[in-house]
């Protein structure tokens, strides 16, 4: 896939598309703190690269999500 649209992709939808399920080696991903899916791991030197170039870290993503969690133990299931 072309680097600039996969860019584009973690940009807007902070996602890469689904490729091929491949056996994947965590360890060059998990010491920058990234669980990369075995769908994904195509694009794991493109989505590093992404992440260095705007200086985007672990805690970052991991502070948007509980943020986002949080949000969503405090709400009911009848709230829309």
């Amino acid at each position: 896939m072309n680097t600039k649209l996969l860019h584009l992709s973690l940009k807007l939808f902070n996602a890469v598309l689904k490729g091929e399920s491949k056996e994947v080696d965590l360890s060059n991903t998990l010491a920058k703190g990234l669980i990369i899916d075995n769908y994904a791991i195509y694009a794991a030197k493109d989505i590093l690269y992404y992440f260095k170039k705007n200086k985007l870290s672990a805690e970052q993503l991991n502070a948007t999500f509980h943020k986002s969690w949080l949000t969503i133990q405090k709400s009911s299931r009848l709230e829309e």
